[in-house]
């Protein structure tokens, strides 16, 4: 997979992503509707790992529908 992003962008994104923050990733459900759940991620070199398990509906749907959606909310959750 090419990355169109720049050099001076990709770095600006590892800066965004790096500290912890909250993350809400969205699935396609079984009826069609968004499914919708926080969820923790990691962000290394240059790919966007979220996590689940077997057991997850978020998995499920991923299975049955690979389009999926994150929010990465601008505050991080490092104390202060």
């Amino acid at each position: 997979m090419s990355n169109p992003l720049s050099t001076e962008e990709q770095s600006e994104l590892a800066e965004f992503l790096g500290p912890t923050r909250m993350a809400v990733v969205a699935t396609v459900g079984g009826d069609g509707r968004p499914q919708r759940i926080p969820n923790w991620y990691w962000y290394s070199d240059g790919q966007l790992l979220i996590s689940t398990t077997k057991e997850r509906i978020k998995y499920r749907n991923l299975s049955r529908d690979d389009r999926l959606a994150e929010c990465i909310y601008s505050e991080s959750l490092a104390a202060e």
